[in-house]
């Protein structure tokens, strides 16, 4: 048996199966983290674009998706990783967190890297990474040198300046980051 019942403003699900009861909870408080943005979507009918508590991490979920899928989080840490700089900086955003341009975690390739995100820009850039594979392409020398401490050598490169598509890189020799 389940139910569905409202506790002030959140809301708690109740699993009671037998003797135990388990209460499972609608992302609106870290105390009251949901278990995936799948289970807000279903279970509380939401159909929002918002920032929720899952599992103890303060996540952008597209509950508007069919699946409800999770978008990331604030870019801190590989467990907060964004899917992308814009998301990051609505996720920063909504939490009034700062939107200083600076190095984030998002995911590429279903990988938490660091790249440089410009969020003083609505969309958000991606300005790359290190500049050690193409996929990891920093947007210019100078980029990977002061950001990645990447000083010189052979250096991936994306030439139009966002790498969040960066099929079109190039290798490039820098040295002193130029």
């Amino acid at each position: 048996m389940s139910q569905l019942s409202t506790r002030g403003v959140s809301q708690v699900y109740c699993r009671i199966e037998g003797a135990t009861v388990t209460s499972l909870y609608d992302g609106s408080t870290q105390e009251q983290s949901a278990l995936n943005c799948s289970f807000v979507k279903s279970v509380f009918n939401r159909t929002d674009i918002d920032v929720y508590w899952i599992d103890g991490q303060q996540t952008l979920c597209d509950l508007d998706h069919p699946e409800g899928i999770p978008l990331g989080g604030a870019g801190t840490s590989a467990a907060t990783a964004s899917v992308s700089c814009e998301t990051l900086r609505q996720v920063r955003s909504s939490l009034d967190q700062s939107l200083t341009s600076a190095v984030y975690y998002i995911t590429l390739s279903g990988t938490a890297t660091q790249v440089y995100c410009k969020l003083d820009l609505t969309p958000a850039i991606n300005l790359g990474a290190d500049g050690s594979t193409k996929t990891l392409a920093a947007a210019s020398c100078a980029l990977a040198r002061t950001h990645f401490a990447n000083t010189g050598g052979i250096v991936w490169v994306d030439p139009d300046g966002d790498a969040s598509d960066t099929s079109n890189a190039r290798q490039r020799q820098c040295v002193n980051g130029v």
